[in-house]
C-alpha cells in the first residue's frame, strides 16, 4: 500500500504502465504435461539421496571432532566417497549389512547424477548394475533404456538404507569407542 502511494503520488505508475493486469489461473486451467509426475518423483528421489549425503556428512564432522588425525582432513573433502574413506579409517567396518547398505548408496548416487546431470536419461556410460536394478524395478524400459521413472518404493528406499546405514554406524562407533565421540582410545 505503501509503494502504491508512493508511485500514485509522483505519477511514476503511469509513465511505467505498471497498472496492467496479471493474468490468474485455477489449478483446474494449468496444463500437467504427461511428464510431470516423473519430474516430481525424480526430484523427490534426489532431495531423499541428497539428504543421506548431507546426515553422512554431519557425521562425519562428529565423529572426527576428537580424532586428531583426521580433522584437518574432513575440511577438504566434499564427497561422499571421501567420507566413507574416512569412517573406514576411524571405524573397522566389517559387517556386511554396512558393505551391502554402501554398494546400494553407491547405485543411488549414480541414479541421482543420472537424473540431475543427464536430465534423468540413462547416458551409455552407466554400470550395468544400476542398469540391471532400474530395469528390474521397472524404472526404465529394459529395450530402451532412456528416461528413468523413479517409483514412491525407491525413495522410501533410498530413506531407509540410508537410515540404517547411518544408525548401523552409529552403533559400531560407539562399539568401538565405549568412552564416546570424544576419546581417540579405540577398543577392538
Amino acid at each position: 500500500m505503501a509503494i502504491d502511494a508512493v508511485m500514485g503520488s509522483t505519477g511514476v505508475k503511469d509513465r511505467l504502465s505498471i497498472h496492467k493486469e496479471v493474468d490468474t489461473y485455477s489449478l483446474e486451467e494449468v496444463q500437467i504435461y504427461p511428464f510431470t509426475p516423473s519430474i516430481i518423483q525424480n526430484s523427490f528421489f534426489v532431495t531423499a539421496y541428497s539428504f543421506f549425503e548431507y546426515s553422512f556428512r554431519k557425521f562425519c564432522e562428529i565423529i572426527v571432532t576428537d580424532h586428531s588425525a583426521f580433522k584437518r582432513k574432513l575440511s577438504d573433502m566434499d564427497k561422499v566417497y571421501q567420507y566413507h574413506s574416512l569412517v573406514l579409517n576411524i571405524i573397522p567396518i566389517s559387517q556386511p549389512v554396512i558393505s551391502e547398505d554402501w554398494k546400494r548408496l553407491v547405485m543411488y548416487r549414480e541414479i541421482r547424477n543420472i537424473i540431475v546431470h543427464h536430465n534423468s536419461i540413462v547416458p551409455g556410460n552407466t554400470t550395468s548394475k544400476t542398469k540391471l536394478a532400474l530395469a528390474l524395478d521397472t524404472h526404465i524400459d529394459p529395450d530402451n533404456l532412456t528416461l528413468i521413472k523413479i517409483s514412491n518404493n525407491m525413495i522410501k528406499e533410498v530413506l531407509d538404507v540410508g537410515l540404517r546405514f547411518l544408525l548401523n554406524l552409529i552403533e559400531l562407533y560407539f562399539e568401538s569407542y565405549p568412552e564416546g565421540i570424544f576419546s581417540d582410545n579405540f577398543n577392538s
